[in-house]
């Protein structure tokens, strides 16, 4: 940019040029290669981990539903492996989930195309409920009342919200009421258990006894998909959507929303 500054969508670009050029030296002495949430790669990404792994074995990694940026990342399997273009590369699918609650995972499979196989465990809880209210005000004083009746339970209980400005919104509003409430944020890291507000692009990788989603409202485009997918899939007992006026379009309807 004007101001001397790479952008890291840039860099990759830039990283590519330069293994095609073989100015970029190849590791040595690397035998296995593991990489985890492959959706979220660009194909350059791609390109570059298979110049510089090329002797490499690989094992990759990923869950197409929990695609972030559909912009960037790549939702074909095959595609992905086109691009390494490996002798004796296959695809295998494992399509058993775990973490969340048979109800929970059946909530969230109404997000997946309709092609995709589900094997859940059936380990059952509470069924899933979403709160529809008519202002901000009143979605917030219920968040902060059902916060309330989770201090003092074990495990972990979080407000996931859509973007980061939300979650620090949302922190502000209700911290002077809760002072034991957390913030995730880029800049804090520091996770234990207890009370969090959370971004949904924070949350992958983790999981929690108790989720709330903030705003489902705002999840209403389908590059949307992912993200309300992620967060729906962090909960392990207990899943409430809170939305303001009506319900995320995406899970009205059955067919994707454009």
């Amino acid at each position: 940019s004007d101001t001397g500054t790479l952008f890291f969508e840039d860099g990759v670009g830039i990283l590519l040029v330069g293994c095609l050029m073989g100015a970029i030296p190849k590791p040595r002495k690397i035998h296995h290669v593991v990489l985890d949430e492959v959706q979220d790669f660009s194909p350059a990404q791609h390109a570059v981990i298979a110049y510089l792994f090329s002797d490499s074995k690989l094992t990759m990694l990923g869950d197409i539903g929990q695609l972030i940026n559909p912009k960037i990342g790549m939702i074909d399997g095959e595609q992905i492996l086109s691009i390494y273009n490996r002798p004796n590369s296959y695809l295998h699918a494992l399509t058993k989930s775990y973490r969340s609650t048979l109800e929970i995972n059946q909530f969230a499979a109404r997000l997946l195309p309709e092609t995709s196989e589900h094997n859940f465990f059936e380990r059952h809880g509470k069924p899933v409920s979403e709160e529809v209210f008519a202002t901000d005000r009143e979605m917030r004083f219920y968040i902060l009342n059902e916060l309330r009746n989770c201090e003092g339970k074990p495990g972990t209980t979080a407000v996931l919200t859509r973007s980061t400005k939300d979650a620090e919104r949302l922190y502000q509003q209700l911290k002077r009421h809760l002072p034991n409430l957390n913030l995730l944020s880029e800049r804090k890291a520091n996770y234990q258990l207890g009370l969090w507000i959370i971004p949904v692009s924070l949350a992958k990788g983790l999981e929690f006894d108790r989720v709330l989603l903030a705003d489902c409202q705002k999840y209403k485009k389908e590059s949307d998909r992912g993200l309300l997918y992620v967060a729906c899939t962090r909960a392990m007992h207990e899943l409430t959507l809170c939305s303001v006026g009506e319900p995320s379009p995406l899970l009205q309807k059955t067919t994707p929303v454009k």
